[in-house]
């Protein structure tokens, strides 16, 4: 049996489109468990496929206690990487420090106009807003019984 990531994703969906009166049992499970934010039925960074030979590679904590032991000696290793990392971009070859410093000011550019486009989309949906605004304004006016008939200057009186 594949495990895909959108199946699960489609069932997220699912279950939050559905009605809650039309649950069936599991799925009124998963959206209780989802309700308390856990997600621990979803394969995260782990195969189902692989699950089957637990056996064979023994206890699953064991594993996860030397991933876990490796998680906490990270932070040190990036203080002693610290050194290396500086020494090499010093000696990173002028075309790819050229190509990733014109990278860098392209996507300053992107995002200084898609501020600008923000800032217009800001300012039309607020002139759309006066203008909802003063189009009903005008038509309570017009359906208004309390406000006195105007007579027509377009029409001579004998």
């Amino acid at each position: 049996m594949e495990h895909n990531m959108w199946h699960y994703l489609y069932l997220f969906v699912h279950i939050n489109k559905k009605d809650y009166t039309e649950y069936n049992g599991m799925e009124l499970y998963l959206a209780m468990r989802m309700a308390k934010n856990d997600v621990s039925f979803f394969p995260n960074y782990r195969a189902m496929a692989l699950e089957k030979f637990q056996g064979h590679w023994g206890d699953r904590s064991a594993g996860s206690d030397s991933i876990n032991g490796a998680r906490t000696k990270t932070p040190d290793e990036v203080e002693q990487l610290k050194p290396l990392k500086t020494s090499q971009e010093v000696k990173l070859p002028s075309p790819n420090l050229k190509q990733l410093n014109e990278e860098f000011d392209s996507q300053i550019a992107i995002r200084e106009k898609q501020k600008e486009m923000e800032d217009v989309q800001r300012q039309l949906l607020t002139t759309q807003q006066q203008v909802l605004a003063l189009i009903a304004n005008l038509a309570l006016g017009d359906l208004n019984p309390s406000a006195p008939p105007q007579k027509s200057q377009h029409f001579f009186v004998d």
